[in-house]
């Protein structure tokens, strides 16, 4: 069984038998619901920093190469996430309905359908990573290395997506910590297998200690790479405790049809299309803004100021 909040399920259990909240026990719920969620988000963005310093030792055009294609991979992660919100909604209406096998179906569906979008999605995305950098107006020298970063990242779409979904129903059930507490293991560990993948192999002097630090040399790819084993091994978890351990919604020993339902794929359409929708436009902004000040060449893209995921 995942570890819980006590306090947090006595506040749902509350809502699900109908008792009305008090003002400060609504405060608390809030606050207890955003807390392991704000924790997560900051670990993430410290790890984006760590990782851009990480590339920035390679030189100018590496860093430079990922800051060019950064913003259409959040257009990309965008539409995954209006995706998971469509199913997310329907899975907790229906567990505060205490309506679980209609929450293990939406669960199925989810999974099924979501997970051939986002293979589509990453099929698409490596199709056209050649052509990426040149449509953003990027310099000739950064094309080999901003398509190879968004071709693996593409790759890693249906484990970002699983990881997504997982993420959010265990937090639909009340479990927000398990998930906030993985995604941040996932920052630590993009960082050890940045380390791993960018560099070649290296002794460090520690406290008048050499250690040896293997390294696949792998540069750009490297990064990327790093990213999605970490992605992987979060999605790995979240899924064990989500399809097997959870108390509500698991799907083990629960057998179910994966197929999609009409109502349900209705309902995914008219939740996810206004967050889509969003997140277009601001990627779309994004990516219009990189196609300004591509040209410059790559000290734009190299600089620590100038970054698409803050």
């Amino acid at each position: 069984m995942a570890t819980k909040d006590k306090r947090t399920e006595q506040l749902f259990s509350l809502i699900r038998n109908g008792a009305q909240l008090n003002v400060w026990d609504q405060i608390e719920l809030v606050w207890r619901l955003s807390l392991p969620a704000i924790f997560a988000q900051i670990s993430f963005v410290m790890v984006q920093y760590i990782d851009a310093a990480m590339v920035g030792h390679l030189g100018a055009n590496p860093a430079a190469s990922i800051g060019l294609v950064s913003s259409s991979l959040w257009l990309v992660w965008g539409l995954i996430t209006s995706v998971t919100a469509g199913f997310t909604v329907q899975v907790a209406q229906r567990i505060g309905a205490k309506q679980f096998d209609e929450a293990r179906s939406v669960l199925r569906q989810s999974l099924f359908v979501g997970g051939l979008i986002s293979i589509a999605i990453a099929i698409v995305g490596v199709a056209l990573a050649p052509y990426v950098p040149t449509w953003l107006g990027g310099a000739p020298e950064l094309y080999a290395d901003a398509k190879t970063y968004f071709a693996i990242f593409c790759l890693g779409t249906p484990a970002a997506f699983l990881g997504f979904v997982a993420s959010s129903m265990l937090r639909s059930t009340g479990n927000v910590k398990l998930p906030s507490m993985i995604n941040i293991g996932m920052c630590f560990l993009d960082a050890i297998f940045n380390l791993l993948l960018i560099f070649p192999t290296a002794t460090y002097k520690i406290l008048g200690l050499s250690i040896t630090v293997p390294g696949a040399d792998l540069d750009v790819a490297g990064a990327a790479l790093g990213t999605i084993l970490a992605e992987l091994v979060s999605t790995c978890l979240l899924l064990w405790f989500l399809v097997v351990k959870s108390d509500k919604i698991a799907l083990a020993g629960h057998p179910g049809s994966f197929l999609p339902e009409i109502f349900c794929m209705r309902r995914v359409l008219r939740i996810g299309s206004p967050i889509a929708v969003e997140r277009m436009a601001m990627s779309g902004a994004q990516i219009v803004t990189t196609m300004i000040v591509a040209p410059p060449g790559s000290s734009v893209f190299g600089s620590p100021f100038f970054c698409h995921h803050c």
